[in-house]
């Protein structure tokens, strides 16, 4: 038997865009990340039904391009506050469907540049998905700001108040 599912596709299928047909320009094909998320987020409650636990993947993006499959694939216009919606319907998932030691939710990917799929910060998004992420997180409204936190570390013996207050 299976123990449990993950909801990640390795090529995305008709149930990722739900009635949109990809659009096909030099070879690829494209979607807008809006239809992509929002296909996730309806995906979630509909998957309730299902006797193996699932567990969720979120991707901030997706480029096939430069793999050189035969089908690339390509998420268009993707953005924080589609990310957010469906990292909220994926940690909402998570917590009402997983006991508390198993309340997983997959993020695709820190750094995978070949496919477009990138939470780290760049030149294009900076810090927004990373943000973004741990807004979700902390439970924090979308788009709100961050609190900067500051960490001072004190050499050994030198600031032994300072190491106190730490």
């Amino acid at each position: 038997g299976v123990d449990a599912i993950l909801d990640f596709r390795v090529s995305p299928m008709p149930p990722d865009t739900g009635a949109y047909v990809p659009m096909q320009a030099h070879g690829t094909y494209r979607v807008p990340y809006n239809m992509v998320a929002m296909q996730a987020v309806a995906s979630i409650g509909l998957a309730a039904r299902r006797s193996v636990p699932t567990f969720r993947t979120v991707s901030a993006g997706r480029d096939d391009r430069l793999l050189n499959t035969d089908r690339p694939f390509q998420f268009t216009r993707s953005n924080t506050k589609d990310f957010r919606m469906w990292l909220d319907a994926a940690i909402e998932d998570a917590r009402s469907m997983h006991p508390i030691g198993r309340r997983w939710v997959f993020l695709d990917s820190w750094n995978d540049w070949g496919r477009g799929a990138v939470l780290e910060p760049d030149d294009r998004n900076g810090f927004s998905f990373l943000n973004e992420t741990g807004r979700a997180l902390m439970g924090l409204p979308a788009g709100s700001p961050v609190p900067f936190v500051t960490i001072l570390v004190p050499e050994a013996g030198k600031s032994p108040s300072l190491a106190r207050r730490l």
